[in-house]
């Protein structure tokens, strides 16, 4: 039987539910709950690097537009944290024994990668 449940969540509002339902079934089946987030690139969320029209055959990116850059992914960063703690304060309000990380990959190998690993443990 299962003794875990990993959850992935996103800025969607369709995670709340999925949230919802995956603690439903966690507290049925008695399990621990892992939630994660991942950091992606590719997220619409996610910032993007800055474009830099040059007319040398590699892109140069000056200091200002990677801290720029830094701080939108700093903020990124930090939305998903703030998803998860919301997330972690819910179900610890509810009995449950749970888990969150942020992990940083494209998501389907970064998912996969973590609950290979968090087996292992």
């Amino acid at each position: 039987m299962a003794t875990q449940i990993l959850v992935a969540l996103d800025h969607s509002p369709m995670s709340s539910q999925i949230f919802q339902e995956a603690l439903e079934l966690s507290q049925c089946l008695k399990t621990e709950l892992t939630l994660v987030h991942v950091l992606s690139r590719g997220d619409a969320d996610s910032p993007s690097l800055p474009a830099m029209p040059m007319m040398d055959y590699y892109p140069i990116y000056n200091v200002s537009a990677m801290d720029l850059f830094e701080e939108a992914w700093k903020a990124y960063e930090k939305k998903g944290l703030e998803i998860l703690d919301s997330f972690v304060k819910e179900a610890q309000e509810q009995g449950m024994t749970v888990t969150a990380q942020q992990i940083e990959g494209e998501p389907g190998f970064a998912i996969c990668d973590h609950a290979k690993k968090s087996m292992l443990a």
